[in-house]
C-alpha cells in the first residue's frame, strides 16, 4: 500500500469524536476499533470516526472489520458502548507502518477506554513505540492480535498493550495467559447472536456436525478474531475502564 501524502502532514480525514473536557461521566465504555469498516447498518450510530486511508466513508468494503464486530457483540451488545473507527485500510488488508502509527495517533487528543487494532508490523518502529506508550500512560487500553507463531509483531508487542493470540479449541467465554505472557482466546469468527441468543447460526466452535446449509460461507479464524473475544470478555465482566474487574472481584484469567 502505498503511503498517503496526509502521513507527512498528520492530518487525517476526520476526528474522532469526544467528550472529554465536558465534565460528565460516560455511562459507556468508548471502543475504538482500528480496521477495515463497519457494516452499513453501524454507520449511523458510530461515536466518532476518522479515515487513515483511500476511503472517505466508514463502510467496510472487506467484511474484515465487521466480523471483528460481530464477534465482540456476541459477548457484549454493542449498543451499550460508544464505538468509533479509524479505518486503517479499504481495498485490501495490508498497511504500513507509517499508516498503523498515523492511525493510533489520531486517538491522542481524546484516548479512548479501549482500542481494537487487528493489525501487526513485523519491525519495531519508535513511531509506534512513541504513540503506543502515550496512550497507555492516558489509562487506554489497546487490545492487538498476534500471531500464534513466529516472530513478535507490533504494536502487540510493545509495553503494556494486551496482546492476544488464537487457540483453536477454545471456546469463546474462555481466557488463558499463556507462558510468554499473551492471552489465549477462541481464535474463530462469531456468526451473529450472542451468549444469550435463544437461536443463533452454527458457530464453528459448537459441538457436532453442522447441517448443510451452515457449512457456507465459510467461517472465519485467526488472531485477529481471538482478540475480539478478548475484548469482548472484559467488556461483559463490566471492564469498561480496562480494570480486569467483574464488580467488586477481579477477572479470573486461567494459566
Amino acid at each position: 500500500m502505498s503511503t498517503d501524502h496526509r502521513e507527512a502532514n498528520g492530518e487525517a480525514r476526520s476526528a474522532i469524536d469526544s467528550d472529554v473536557g465536558t465534565g460528565t461521566e460516560r455511562a459507556s465504555p468508548r471502543v475504538v476499533l482500528v480496521d477495515s469498516g463497519v457494516p452499513a447498518s453501524l454507520i449511523d450510530s458510530l461515536a466518532g470516526f476518522t479515515s487513515v486511508c483511500d476511503s472517505d466513508d466508514a463502510l467496510d468494503r472487506l467484511g474484515h472489520g465487521s466480523a471483528l464486530l460481530t464477534t465482540l457483540a456476541w459477548h457484549r451488545d454493542l449498543a451499550t458502548i460508544d464505538l468509533g473507527l479509524v479505518k486503517l485500510f479499504d481495498g485490501r488488508l495490508a498497511t504500513t507502518t507509517a499508516r498503523l502509527s498515523l492511525a493510533l495517533e489520531t486517538l491522542l487528543d481524546a484516548p479512548p477506554d479501549w482500542v481494537l487494532v487487528s493489525a501487526g508490523v513485523a519491525r519495531r518502529d519508535r513511531r509506534l513505540g512513541e504513540v503506543v506508550a502515550e496512550l497507555c500512560k492516558a489509562g487506554t487500553q489497546l487490545v492487538a492480535s498476534s500471531a500464534r507463531h513466529g516472530e513478535p509483531v507490533y504494536p502487540a508487542a510493545c509495553e503494556g498493550v494486551r496482546a492476544v493470540t488464537g487457540d483453536a479449541g477454545r471456546a469463546p467465554g474462555e481466557l488463558a495467559r499463556a507462558s510468554d505472557g499473551r492471552y489465549l482466546a477462541c481464535a474463530w469468527a462469531a456468526r451473529g447472536g450472542s451468549w444469550a441468543s435463544g437461536a443463533r447460526p452454527w458457530q464453528a466452535w459448537d459441538v457436532g456436525p453442522p447441517l448443510r446449509e451452515q457449512l457456507a460461507p465459510p467461517w472465519l479464524g485467526g488472531a485477529s478474531f481471538a482478540a475480539a473475544h478478548a475484548l469482548g470478555i472484559w467488556l461483559a465482566a463490566g471492564d469498561d475502564r480496562g480494570h480486569e474487574t467483574r464488580g467488586e472481584k477481579r477477572l479470573k484469567v486461567t494459566g
